[in-house]
């Protein structure tokens, strides 16, 4: 599972890698007469926009399970705490 998590991480920083140096080379060509066409040039940049997106969604979501675990095993370590203390109070009979 975090081999595929890896491998969509690496794809999607190529992707975007690839598109925003595209994005860079066409603004250029634009600003001095080249050839890419405006929708062209638009079209990349929505396309690399929602590819960035879907990148920090995917993070976040990641960042959300991985705060679920934590605080799940926060609560282990507080019951632990509870029943520990239940105890010494049972063994000093307060």
């Amino acid at each position: 599972m975090k081999n595929k998590i890896d491998l969509f991480k690496l794809f999607m920083n190529t992707i975007l890698l690839i598109l925003f140096g595209l994005i860079t080379f066409w603004f250029f060509e634009l600003l001095f007469g080249g050839s890419p066409t405006l929708i062209e040039f638009g079209a990349v940049i929505i396309v690399a926009t929602f590819g960035y997106i879907l990148k920090i969604n995917r993070e976040v979501g990641e960042i959300k399970v991985d705060m679920k675990h934590n605080f799940g095993r926060m609560k282990d370590d507080i019951d632990l705490i509870k029943n520990n203390l239940n105890l010494i109070n049972k063994k000093l009979k307060v």
